[in-house]
């Protein structure tokens, strides 16, 4: 069962970064079948990046600049890239694989008030819950990755790891609205 928690103590580091650049890439995949033809829409290419490497990068180079600033141990800034792309493994691939379902599931077209338009209803409201699930189980593995490969314990290290991942996502966010 820790294995399935906290899978960075058993995890080496490369194996973690080519399943998480293996995610990635599918991820990226399946959101770029979906938005295709981007047709010179740049808010669309940095929409599907900022879902995977936009919030990926600026967070681990973060993370990395604050392990080293609060951290007791040398750091190694190719464990906190590897761990922190595989713990967010579950919210990569449950997104490209929702879109898929999602834009599948706007093509159906249904009567208003409908028996078709409640169960199309109730689809979208658990693909939100499956979309939840998976960032808090991302969010939890990022917390248990950043510890380990700190190697921090105790509050200081959760309380970096929100604080860079809250600032990190809202910066991204203002980007996508300023390149619209």
């Amino acid at each position: 069962m820790n294995k399935i928690l906290n899978p960075f103590e058993y995890l080496s580091t490369g194996k973690a970064l080519g399943w998480g650049l293996a995610g990635t890439l599918f991820s990226i995949c399946l959101l770029t079948a979906i938005s295709w033809p981007v047709a010179g829409d740049v808010s669309k290419i940095v929409t599907i990046l900022s879902q995977n490497l936009l919030l990926w990068l600026p967070l681990s180079l973060l993370l990395y600049v604050m392990a080293l600033i609060f951290s007791p141990s040398r750091i190694r800034a190719v464990d906190i890239f590897a761990t922190n792309l595989f713990a967010m493994l579950p919210a990569i691939v449950v997104l490209g694989v929702l879109s898929m379902c999602s834009h599948w599931l706007s093509s159906i077209v249904c009567e208003p008030r409908s028996a078709c338009e409640i169960l199309k209803q109730a689809v979208y409201n658990l693909i939100i819950i499956v979309l939840s699930v998976s960032m808090v189980w991302s969010m939890v593995w990022g917390c248990f990755a950043y510890l380990v490969s700190a190697n921090m314990k105790g509050w200081r290290g959760v309380l970096i790891f929100v604080v860079c991942y809250v600032l990190v996502s809202v910066v991204n966010q203002l980007l996508i609205e300023y390149c619209k």
